[in-house]
């Protein structure tokens, strides 16, 4: 079990990584990944470059687009860090290459090297939008506790929130339930004292 979520842990913070590349551009902290994940050449980081090799993705002359043809399955099918369909991060097991002595050096170099671990805090106070992306229920209560925390302390003034999520089944084996998702008594967020839990709980499907 520990295995398995050491792997469901990396390819969650790669699979970050796909998405993230693309609007590196039009990011303030650009200089930052430009050392620790891609350059300005479209060239993978020393330190990214470590990772992949840890998991037998050798790019050639460094490439990005040929480690993202890896990623995402275009050479072998079988092989992908994608999500297919409606599989869940949770459920993926068998198309990770990722050996057990290999897992603490990954997980070294995407947390100090790369720098995943470094808390990414707001530059300005006024925003236009916030994009609150949607997760499992306890990581997506901690980023909502995050989110109002810097709202209360002025920190932020977002104009608006925007949530956005994916369709899927509610979870139990990691407590993603009826009665969990009322818990007041959560220890990551409070509930607004006035606030009743239903008598009769909706069926949450997703």
């Amino acid at each position: 079990m520990i295995l398995k979520n050491l792997k469901i842990y990396f390819l969650i913070k790669i699979s970050f990584f796909v998405l993230f590349h693309k609007y590196a551009n039009a990011l303030t902290t650009a200089d930052i990944i430009e050392k620790n994940i891609i350059t300005k050449d479209n060239k993978i980081s020393n330190n990214l470059k470590k990772v992949l090799n840890l998991t037998s993705i050798y790019p050639k002359d460094d490439s990005l687009s040929e480690a993202l043809n890896w990623i995402d399955g275009t050479f072998d099918s079988q092989y992908s860090w994608i999500k297919k369909d409606k599989t869940e991060f949770l459920d993926i097991e068998r198309n990770i290459n990722i050996s057990d002595d290999n897992l603490d050096d990954i997980i070294k170099l995407i947390n100090k090297d790369i720098g995943f671990k470094k808390e990414v805090a707001p530059i300005n106070k006024n925003y236009n939008a916030i994009l609150f992306l949607g997760s499992t229920l306890y990581r997506a209560r901690d980023r909502l506790a995050y989110l109002n925390q810097n709202i209360d302390d002025g920190i932020i003034n977002p104009g608006m929130t925007y949530l956005i999520g994916g369709e899927r089944v509610l979870s139990e084996k990691i407590y993603e339930t009826n009665e969990e998702l009322f818990n007041k008594k959560n220890g990551i967020i409070s509930f607004n004292s006035d606030y009743k839990i239903p008598k009769i709980l909706p069926n949450l499907k997703d």
